[in-house]
């Protein structure tokens, strides 16, 4: 959880003592690159090779369910500012959910779908309702038509591609994944444009990649982030121009990209390892247990305490005075 949950909860009247403890994640899953050569490890990706994104192109990745909490709407429309200023970028929007259909539309209606699949299930046979006429909709809020068709089969996975002698596609819609760890490492740049969090994973799941992120100064999501990278990686939500200005900054600039990636890894390390995430809540635990044995039993109304039972050989531990904790990993949601 965050600390701005916290305060939430405070304003909210809730009382009580309370222990904030950030999100944790497995550092064993999520690793960095940056020991080797970038280029090199970008033209063995399997993420770009299976997805038809070449080794130079500019990839900017955004994993997460496709809902309006996430904002993935804003971040379409913030495309069409960056693909002007850094020609051959692709973005892949990684996850599924509700919008699905909407977003499909939206990204058809600015032209980043090409004439490829994912234009056919956006616009094709009224599978995906949205604004493919009069250009994209205004209103986030709209409800929404069916969920397009997955690829049919055969087809293989989602995959940039030209048709004739059309330009290629810039916007990969995958669905929901089972790891998205491939995406960050494939990534030159994560961006999460939410428009609310809780305590957001994936900008944690990015930058223990060594990839720098932008996000949006939410609750939830700031906290996630050092507050040194603050000046380059933070943008105000549901603003489409700041988001754009930050994204195509720092896909012009791989120098500044290197160093916000170190620092970001270096700070996950320090403050988001889940096994500081699973003692800290060990440790809650163990307060609390504590508290429970030194406290005196209240008795029930209209009856006598009972005296303690003693211990016999052999028995086992009672609730009160063993642990139930295990530590739960928890990875950033793709699915609807």
């Amino acid at each position: 959880m965050s600390d701005a949950e916290r305060l939430r909860g405070v304003r909210a009247g809730v009382r009580g003592r309370w222990a904030v403890i950030p999100n944790g994640i497995a550092l064993d899953r999520f690793r960095d690159d940056a020991a080797g050569d970038r280029d090199d490890a970008a033209e063995a990706d399997p993420a770009r090779l299976r997805t038809g994104v070449g080794p130079r192109a500019p990839l900017v990745v955004c994993v997460g369910r496709l809902c309006r909490q996430k904002g993935q709407d804003v971040l379409l429309t913030a495309w069409q500012s960056v693909r002007a200023r850094v020609p051959g970028a692709r973005l892949v929007l990684v996850g599924d959910g509700p919008e699905h259909a909407r977003f499909a539309a939206l990204a058809s209606a600015y032209g980043f779908l090409g004439d490829g699949p994912d234009r056919a299930r956006a616009n094709g046979s009224g599978r995906a309702a949205g604004p493919l006429g009069g250009g994209p909709d205004p209103d986030p809020t709209r409800p929404d038509g069916p969920t397009p068709t997955p690829p049919s089969a055969g087809e293989g996975p989602a995959r940039f591609r030209t048709s004739g002698g059309t330009a290629q596609a810039s916007v990969l819609f995958t669905g929901a994944v089972a790891d998205a760890t491939p995406w960050y490492r494939a990534a030159d740049l994560v961006v999460l444009p939410s428009r609310w969090e809780g305590m957001a994973l994936a900008p944690l799941e990015a930058m223990a990649c060594g990839r720098p992120v932008v996000v949006t100064d939410v609750d939830g999501a700031r906290e996630g982030l050092p507050p040194a990278l603050a000046p380059h990686c933070l943008v105000p939500p549901g603003d489409p121009t700041a988001l754009a200005d930050a994204v195509t900054g720092l896909l012009l600039d791989a120098p500044l990209r290197a160093s916000l990636g170190r620092r970001g890894r270096a700070h996950v390390l320090s403050r988001h390892d889940v096994r500081l995430t699973a003692a800290a809540v060990a440790a809650v635990y163990r307060t609390l247990l504590s508290d429970r044995r030194t406290a005196e039993p209240l008795p029930l109304p209209g009856r006598e305490p009972s005296p303690a039972q003693p211990r016999l050989p052999g028995d086992r531990p009672t609730a009160a005075t063993r642990s139930s904790f295990a530590p739960i990993e928890h990875t950033e949601s793709t699915h609807p």
